[in-house]
């Protein structure tokens, strides 16, 4: 395993919290490394399995950390384990709510299982909201496409007037 060398070293101090968030930073880059690589180890059965994996170890390790959780719940959604993803962001809302990232998936898989309502309410709340940021600016084009399929027009005109 490519860890080995660092767990064996840490097993030793394990009752040390800093220690512990040191492991979980391990594990956490080494989640990061395999979404980079794509490398699979062996006996996987796909490497969205080993990223699901190290991430979940991280947050065994620090259970409060907010880039742990997100990870989590991006390999969630691509593994398409909705219902984890959604506590794992509804979590992260309780412990951070002004973070666009967050909102703007969880919008995005209530859409995927068909909470249509909920999801326009999120997507509505983040394209009026103060950030200035990517996520707002997806959140626009997911409500002018939703408009779009509602045969509702000119209201995804203006929301797409409202971008440029």
């Amino acid at each position: 395993s490519t860890l080995f060398p660092y767990t064996t070293l840490f097993r030793s101090h394990t009752a040390d919290v800093k220690t512990q968030k040191d492991l979980a930073e391990i594990y956490f880059r080494a989640g990061l490394q395999h979404l980079k690589s794509g490398k699979v180890e062996s006996g996987q059965r796909n490497s969205l399995d080993v990223k699901e994996k190290y991430f979940k170890k991280a947050i065994l390790l620090d259970p409060e950390n907010q880039k742990y959780i997100f990870f989590l719940s991006l390999c969630e959604i691509e593994l398409e384990n909705y219902r984890q993803a959604k506590d794992y962001l509804e979590k992260l809302l309780i412990l951070k709510k002004d973070e666009s990232k967050f909102r703007y998936y969880l919008a995005v898989i209530q859409l995927k299982t068909g909470d249509k309502e909920d999801a326009l309410k999120n997507l509505k709340e983040l394209a009026v909201s103060q950030f200035n940021d990517d996520y707002k600016l997806h959140a626009k084009y997911v409500l002018a496409n939703e408009c779009i399929q509602d045969h509702n027009y000119s209201q995804a005109i203006n929301i797409l007037e409202g971008i440029l």
